[in-house]
């Protein structure tokens, strides 16, 4: 009766209620103590733990590496649970950079969002398929508010958490096929938030050096459409249909089999 669940399981398979009970333990203690930027960066680590945990381990990206005795794990995935908090991490902090127009996250979502359902099902994945179309109805409903100009925004704890929820979902929706295929597809479809994540690192680390890699800037791709002229709306929705292109070329690169 008074037993702890377990992240993940039958009846949590994602990890996500674990890790929105975890979110909610932290932001009372951070309200109790006004610690609550000192901890950021290490309660972003926490639900991709939770969420490796579950179970959810790239294991399609597999290494030759040296297998242990037969008493311990088998070492050929000693990188599942790494490369799935690389993922994790960076996907979700990905749409967190992509949050800067009004709009421009939560379309990005809704193309992930529907692409990657389309994946799941397709893979016989039900469970991911049916969160990811919650995901979508929810994004749907939220967008014509969050269009330009906005009445209501998507803020750190939303974009975070559409960030959290797509890399959760992405990363047993397309286990069945082929390894290249499995690599190939993500990164097509999360492509434009994953450049501009690595850009941004690139560019603060190269100007600024390691400890302001989170620092702010306004040399994010969407800020440069905005300095060649476009105005609000013609940026967002031209980033829109470069995603849309890449989602669909994802897609297609499916049917290579």
């Amino acid at each position: 009766m008074g037993a702890r669940r377990p992240a993940g399981g039958p009846q949590d398979p994602h990890g996500l209620g674990a890790a929105r009970r975890r979110r909610r333990r932290d932001a009372r203690r951070h309200a109790r103590t006004g610690r609550r930027d000192r901890g950021r960066r290490r309660e972003r680590r926490r639900p991709p733990r939770l969420a490796a945990d579950a179970g959810r381990r790239a294991h399609r990206v597999r290494h030759r590496l040296p297998r242990r005795s037969a008493a311990g794990p088998p070492g050929r995935h000693a990188l599942a649970i790494p490369l799935t908090l690389l993922w994790i991490v960076g996907l979700t902090n990905a749409f967190n950079l992509m949050d800067g127009l009004d709009g421009l996250a939560t379309g990005l979502a809704i193309i992930a969002a529907a692409t990657c359902a389309a994946v799941s099902i397709s893979r016989g994945d039900s469970q991911g398929g049916l969160l990811l179309v919650a995901l979508l109805g929810a994004l749907c409903g939220f967008l014509p508010y969050n269009f330009n100009p906005a009445t209501i925004f998507l803020g750190d704890s939303g974009s975070l958490v559409v960030g959290y929820a797509l890399a959760v979902t992405a990363v047993t929706g397309w286990q069945k096929g082929a390894t290249a295929l499995a690599v190939a597809v993500p990164l097509l479809i999360f492509a434009l938030p994953i450049s501009e994540t690595l850009l941004s690192v690139v560019r603060r680390t190269r100007g600024l050096g390691i400890r302001h890699v989170f620092s702010a800037d306004q040399q994010h791709l969407h800020y440069r459409l905005l300095g060649l002229g476009l105005s609000h709306r013609a940026a967002v929705l031209l980033l829109y249909v470069v995603s849309l292109s890449l989602s669909l070329l994802a897609l297609a690169t499916m049917q290579m089999r």
